[in-house]
């Protein structure tokens, strides 16, 4: 599979990395932060940075992360874990797809960063260097990603907005709160290998209007 398929970076005020202070309100963006990864299931913590982290409640987390002295002073720090993914037979634990990259005290900032495109309709297999369709994972698992961005976005409540503006990778473009394979995949890959229960031309017209506010972004 493609390694990354998306990264939002959150940011709000903005501070000089050599303050010894973190900023008043860390702990309870935080909070947000990690009460909706774990309550999506999106991403369940393991490890900060190469810390184990042993919790069975949220606040037990955040209880950790405060011992550790890491929100008392100037840090940054990364999150890793297991995200679950929704099959037809239940759901499968997956680790590693999604992290936390760069959380600042000192500052709001920190990345939301997708490591697999387990979320898209197509998949790429690096080693056949070939697509495969992906649509029943796609299609239980897809809109978990945007639905969580929106409600960071709304809860956190930061100044900047700079994270919705267009990014692309690999084999996928990310437009606000959404993400979308290139549109020369799709049409490649339905031409060479049609499947009836995608309709290559809703999804091209769900992404060009996804990108149309940020249409001076592409130039266009």
């Amino acid at each position: 599979m493609v390694e990354v398929t998306g990264i939002w970076g959150f940011s709000g005020v903005m501070n000089d990395e050599n303050t010894d202070k973190p900023y008043q309100e860390v702990r309870r963006d935080l909070r947000i932060l990690l009460s909706n990864l774990i309550s999506t299931g999106i991403l369940i913590p393991r490890k900060i940075n190469n810390e184990v982290l042993v919790y069975e409640t949220l606040d037990q987390l955040l209880e950790i992360i405060a011992n550790s002295g890491r929100l008392d002073k100037s840090s940054r720090f990364n999150i890793t874990g297991d995200t679950v993914i929704f099959t037809s037979a239940g759901s499968d634990i997956h680790h590693g797809i999604v992290t936390i990259e760069d959380f600042r005290t000192y500052e709001q900032f920190f990345m939301l960063k997708l490591n697999t495109d387990i979320w898209m309709p197509l998949v790429y297999d690096k080693e056949e260097c070939e697509f495969s369709w992906n649509l029943d994972l796609y299609n239980r698992n897809y809109e978990r990603i945007p639905t969580l961005l929106k409600q960071l976005d709304l809860e956190l409540n930061w100044s900047s907005k700079s994270f919705l503006n267009p990014d692309g990778w690999l084999t996928t473009e990310q437009v606000g709160y959404d993400f979308f394979l290139m549109k020369d995949v799709v049409e490649r890959e339905y031409r060479d290998n049609p499947n009836p229960n995608f309709n290559p031309v809703a999804y091209l017209e769900k992404a060009r209007k996804a990108k149309e506010p940020y249409k001076d972004s592409y130039g266009k």
